[in-house]
This record gives C-alpha cells, structure tokens and sequence, in this order.
C-alpha cells in the first residue's frame, strides 16, 4: 500500500508531468520533421529538443525566458562550431572543447541554471562529434530550431500556468516541513541519541532550506507582488509566511534537548508530545493545495487538541520550570496547528511580522556581478579550479579520440567525462558507479530487444519509452537515468547505423575510459574542501553573532523591528545549510573524511542547537514581560555565546594549515 501511495505521489511532481510533455514535443516535432525533411536533419531537431528540454528547471516566466535566451545562444555556438571542426577533422576542435569546457563550466557562477545550460551546452559538443554531420550548416540551424521548438512551448505554457512551479514547490516544502516534524520527535524520546539525530535533523535542514529558497525566488520576483490588489500573488505570499514562520516554531526551543529531556522525563510529557507530533508529521504530509478537503480530518484535530488540553492540565503539578517548558511545547503545538490551517486556505492572513513590500528583493539571493566575477578568476576559486579541470580533461579526451580510428568515437569518453566529472572527488566516484553499472544494465537488456525484436516500429517504440523513462527519472536518480538513456541510445543507433557489436563494444570500453579519466582529473586538480568549509564557518558565525546581537537590540526596543530579523533569520539558515553541505562533502571523502567525522558532527550539532535556540528567543522578543524574564534571556543568550565560541574553536581545528 505504501509503496502505491509513493509512486502516485512521485507520478503527481512538477518533474513527472514535465517528463510526459517533453515526450510527447520531441515525438511530435520529430515526426513532423521526418514528413517534410531528410532523416539527419530529424535528428538534429530531435537533439535540439530533447537536450533543451534537460535545462528546463522549474521556474517562473522571467526563468524560462532568461533560460531560453541563454540556451539557444550556445546551442548555435556550439553546434555550428564543432560541426565546423568535426567535418574538417581540424585539430582546432581541441583547442573549442578545452574552451567551452572552461567557460560553460565557469557560468556556474551565473546560478545553477545558467550552470546547467552550459552543462547541457557541452553535450551537444559530445553529440554533434558522435553524429558526424554531413553539412554542419544545416545541422546546426536543424539543432537550433530544435531548442527554438521547444522553448517556443515552454514559454507559452508558462504564460497559461504562470504560478504551476510555486504551487509544486509549496508542495515539496510542505512535505520537507512533514519530515522535519518527523524526525523531532526522536529528540523528545530519552533512548535516541542526540547526535545521530541531530544529524537527521541537518540533513532535512538542507532540504528545507533549498526548498524555501526555491519559494522565495520565485515568488519575491514577480512584478505583480507590488500590486496589493492582485488577490492570487498575495495569497501565494501568505503562504510563503506561513511556511516560513512554520519553519520558525519547529525549529525553535527554549532549551537544549539534553535539558527538556531531564526536565520532562520525571513528568512523564515526553510521549505525549511524540503522539501529538506525529499527528502533525502525518497530517502535514497529506496536505494538498489542490484539494479542497480541510487540512485536518476532525478526529485528527480533537485528538491532538486533547492532547494539549491534557499537556495544560499537568502543568498544575510541576514546577516553574517544567510547566514553563510544557507551555512553551504546548504554544508551539497550538501554533503549527493554527499555520498548517492558514496554508491549506486560500484566505491573506495579514499579521504584524509582515515586512512592507518594497523590501522583498532584499530576500532573494543576489546575482554575481562583475566584480564577483572577478574574484573568481583565480585558483582559490572552487569554480575556476572546476573550469579548469573540465577544460583540460575535454581536450585530452579530444585529443585520444585523434588516435583513435574514427573520431567520433570519443563522444562517448567526453560525455562520460561531462556527466560524472564533479568537483568533489566522492560525488565523482558516485556517478562513476552509476554510469558505470547503469551503462552494464542498460547494455544487456538492449542486447535483448535487438535479439527478441526485429521489427523497427516496435524498436523505435521501445526507444521512445525508453527516452520517456529517462526523463521522468532524470531529476531524481541518476543510475536509473542512465540505464534508460542507454537502451535508447543503443537501439537508436542501431537503428541509425547498424553494426550492433562494434556500437555495444564501444559504449561500454569509451564509458569506462571516461570514468577513469574523471577520477584522474579529480586527483591532478583536486578541490580544497577546507577553504570551501572555512569560508562558509566563518559566514554561518559571523551570522550568529549579528542575529544574536539584532536580538539583543529588539529586545531592548520598544518597536521590534521584524525587517532584520526576518532577513538575518533567512541568512543565517541559508547559511547554516550552505556549511553543512560543506562539511558533508568533506566527511564523505574516502581518502581524508574519517579524520574530521568526529569534529564535523560536533560542529553540526552545535550549529543547529545554536540556530534552534536563537530563533527560540526570536520568536519570543515581544513576550519578555518583567525582570525575571529578561535575565533568564540574557542568561540564554550569555550561553549562545559560548556555543558559538565552541563552534569557532571546532571550525579551527578543521581547518587549522589546510589552506
């Protein structure tokens, strides 16, 4: 039954349905292609939708315009240069593919969609040498019009459904939101340990902190977010705060979970506030903006208000501080309730912490400038060093395929290099397996259709699904993208050329020679992992120090201003995820990461208690009443500080001459 319910809810994302769309653009296009042209230039159109449909993020219509803009633009640059060079089998390909190499990987820094189109840009570079065009003119218009195909619909479908990426994004945050409120009830359960599950509790921090950013820019950019009177954009922003303030009081506590544990464990609190988290995990994650259902089944609602009014009625027998902490969980359980209600309407529930509307850009994360482009120039640049590397790494596999045979061979060794080649040594490793034992897979079973199957229509249906396949996968799992991308591929090609045994043979030696070659690439130009965790350390503490020092301000001030606290809040779990995917990839290494695991999750921890324990005291400011309130702040705050000092410490002893 789970299982069931798990591939319905994989076949309702943005992802699944873009999947069948793009399909059924390539098949259409191809065959009217096919009609009125000859079957190269089918081909070419075929590439030019299928590789432009890849570079298709989820975005609003500002995104899908600057998206087309930049993808065409290299699509013709690149499809007409190296079918240029490939056709005179010039050595000057070499010196195109080092270049494209370094600069379709350098526009990283534009944003990981600018990022992927230049991705994407490289593999027409490995396309265009494996098809071999016999007139590079026309095979680079045919490419081109492919891509001008495609986005010609994406962009009308983005004007006809301009808010369908945000409704599955508030989905995906909502059901990130579910999860984290899932793994918070292990920290009121006395026999799990607190480290493994802070852990958890990091790992889905980063979930939500991508998923929140992805919210924002593409709400906070629209135009029409200026304009109160537009009824649909302002509700969509009553949603963004409430997912936002959601986020604010799951993450938030008034004291460390070693202490609630010990203050609560005599009180026996600690299962009812498990139940009634659950109910919210649960609850929460069958929340769906399309449907008109109430977010909560009544049964549901009076058990988890009985749980409540239960917590309340204990609060008679305990002391200051435990009844304190219970009112505190208890607030808070109220508060989730109420924002999960408020997010499933489609009502504007206006509150004071609302920031006026001409400061929303201040949200979204910043373009690079020319001056951020500039600093990148240089070799303590991740991203330089990574252009580099992918430069130097295609015009070698360039350069084998001038030894080989016939040239066009080396497509697969560059488009292997393309896709494992990361910058981090075990994110390669990874995909080096994926590719590998997904090229095997996807090898023998087309060895099997080419043997059962003899009839070309029945073929091509089979490379049809197969593409179909790859990309409802292709955002999700790499290894299964890979083992449908090569049924196609293969049967395609054996379609297209014949000779199967030299297609098959050759897929599988250039595939492995690729993956030996990015593994190379990884140890001669390696990635300093501790500049990379020392600047984001020091940004995430630098961070809490100015949250700390705001709240201190706010609270020492008759007006709260809600402006800083939202935009530090923001920063710091922007940054606060940034560092810890930082620290990941380093623990994750084979050769170096055991070292630091023990230190890297000490700091982990620390950070998200820190972060959890300043957004606490936050979301409280305007409740400190008399002066016994205000020292217990105070005393609060004197103990963030030593965390943070600790979390220094932890960062220099990581970090200490490795840079």
């Amino acid at each position: 039954m789970s299982n069931t319910k798990d591939i319905i809810t994989f076949l309702k994302k943005e992802s699944s349905f873009d999947a069948l769309y793009n399909i059924l653009i390539l098949v259409v296009s191809c065959c009217i292609s096919y009609i009125f042209f000859e079957k190269e230039t089918t081909i070419a159109v075929g590439v030019g939708i299928l590789l432009s449909c890849l570079t298709d993020l989820p975005g609003n219509r500002q995104d899908k315009v600057s998206t087309a803009i930049w993808c065409i633009s290299i699509f013709i640059i690149t499809s007409f240069s190296v079918a240029i060079a490939n056709y005179r089998q010039s050595e000057i390909i070499l010196f195109i593919l080092a270049s494209i190499g370094f600069i379709y990987t350098f526009i990283t820094i534009f944003g990981a969609r600018i990022g992927i189109v230049g991705n994407i840009g490289l593999i027409v570079a490995s396309f265009t040498i494996g098809l071999r065009p016999s007139d590079p003119i026309i095979y680079a218009i045919a490419v081109s019009s492919g891509c001008l195909i495609y986005f010609t619909f994406s962009l009308i479908f983005a004007h006809i459904y301009p808010y369908r990426s945000l409704k599955y994004a508030v989905e995906d945050g909502i059901t990130n939101m579910s999860n984290l409120i899932s793994v918070k009830v292990d920290c009121y359960d006395e026999t799990k340990n607190l480290n493994a599950t802070y852990k958890k509790l990091s790992i889905v921090h980063i979930q939500v902190s991508d998923k929140l950013e992805q919210i924002r820019s593409l709400l906070l950019r629209e135009n029409q977010l200026l304009n109160s009177a537009n009824k649909t954009t302002q509700v969509w922003l009553s949603k963004l705060y409430c997912l936002v303030d959601l986020y604010e009081q799951l993450m938030a506590i008034d004291h460390d979970y070693e202490t609630t544990r010990e203050l609560l464990k005599p009180t026996h609190t600690l299962p009812l506030i498990r139940i009634a988290l659950k109910i919210l995990a649960d609850e929460t994650a069958k929340i769906n903006l399309s449907n008109t259902a109430p977010s909560f089944e009544s049964n549901k609602k009076d058990e988890l208000l009985a749980i409540i009014a239960q917590l309340n009625s204990i609060n008679t027998i305990l002391s200051k501080d435990q009844k304190k902490l219970i009112d505190s969980i208890s607030s808070q359980l109220t508060q989730i309730l109420d924002l999960l209600s408020k997010i499933k309407s489609n009502t504007i529930t206006q509150t004071n912490t609302w920031i006026d509307n001409s400061t929303y850009r201040d949200f979204i994360t910043p373009k690079a400038t020319f001056k951020s482009i500039l600093k990148n120039l240089t070799f303590n640049s991740t991203i330089f060093l990574y252009a580099v590397r992918m430069s130097l790494l295609l015009a070698f596999a360039g350069a084998i395929g001038y030894i080989l045979p016939e040239f066009r061979y080396a497509s697969w060794i560059i488009l292997t290099v393309i896709l494992v080649a990361r910058p981090t040594f075990n994110i390669t490793q990874k995909r080096n397996y994926q590719r590998i034992v997904g090229s095997v897979i996807g090898l023998c079973i087309s060895i099997g259709l080419l043997l059962v199957f003899k009839n070309n229509i029945a073929l091509l249906f089979f490379t049809t699904i197969s593409v179909y396949l790859y990309l409802l996968f292709s955002r999700t799992n790499y290894l299964v993208c890979v083992i449908f991308i090569t049924i196609g591929i293969v049967i395609f090609q054996s379609l297209y050329e014949g000779n199967t045994p030299i297609i098959l043979s050759s897929r599988f030696a250039f595939t492995l020679l690729g993956a030996i070659l990015a593994v190379l690439g990884c140890l001669a130009i390696p990635i300093n992992y501790f500049r990379t965790i020392k600047n984001q350390t020091q940004i995430l503490l630098k961070n809490f120090n100015t949250y700390l020092n705001k709240i201190q301000e706010n609270i020492n001030s008759e007006d709260v201003n809600y402006y800083e606290l939202r935009l530090l809040r923001k920063s710091t779990q922007n940054t606060l995820a940034q560092s810890f995917d930082a620290l990941e990839q380093l623990e994750k290494d084979p050769i170096i990461g055991k070292k630091y695991k023990s230190n890297i999750h000490h700091f982990q921890s620390l950070a998200y208690r820190i972060n959890a324990l300043l957004i606490g005291i936050a979301i409280n400011i305007n409740k400190v009443q008399d002066e016994f309130e205000y020292s217990k702040i105070m005393e609060k705050m004197e103990h963030i500080q030593k965390f943070i000092t600790d979390a220094q410490q932890l960062s220099d002893n990581i970090t200490y001459r490795k840079i």
